[in-house]
């Protein structure tokens, strides 16, 4: 999806986590490791981005971890466990919301892109060959901290 405002637009980044592993796309547009990943579409959420992205760059079974509260007034969403700003092309920056998920399997659906998949274990993000940002070794920790079936 293209930008759509002059300064900021919304994004999700997803950490999928299976067997105590954490999911990067080597994405060959930009030739870099990233989460699951991209912009908010105007005529949805952000947990409903997060799963459309998932859906469409890995196509894994996938649960998003956090709390969905029981309220019958609203349509209650699960929250993203942080928030982050950064620059993608001067001037303009993303807003990312950032979730953590579960997935059911560590089958990668490939996708037509030409894109590279790896399952990194917390001693693998430091390693020079993924050239992960601080920010991306931060949520994947955390990601891996917080599953349950990790």
């Amino acid at each position: 999806m293209p930008h759509t405002h002059l300064l900021y637009d919304y994004t999700v980044a997803v950490y999928v986590v299976r067997k105590n592993r954490v999911l990067f796309i080597r994405h060959s547009k930009n030739e870099a490791w990233l989460p699951v990943s991209g912009h908010i579409e105007m005529d949805e959420d952000p947990e409903g981005a997060a799963l459309r992205l998932i859906d469409e760059q890995v196509g894994a079974g996938i649960e998003l971890i956090g709390v969905r509260p029981e309220l019958s007034d609203s349509r209650p969403a699960i929250a993203p466990s942080y928030m982050s700003v950064y620059e993608a092309e001067h001037p303009h920056q993303h807003i990312a919301l950032v979730y953590f998920a579960e997935a059911d399997s560590m089958v990668v659906a490939p996708d037509d892109e030409g894109n590279e998949y790896s399952w990194i274990s917390m001693n693998e993000l430091s390693y020079p060959a993924y050239s992960l940002a601080d920010s991306q070794i931060f949520y994947a920790q955390q990601a891996l901290h917080d599953s349950t079936k990790a």
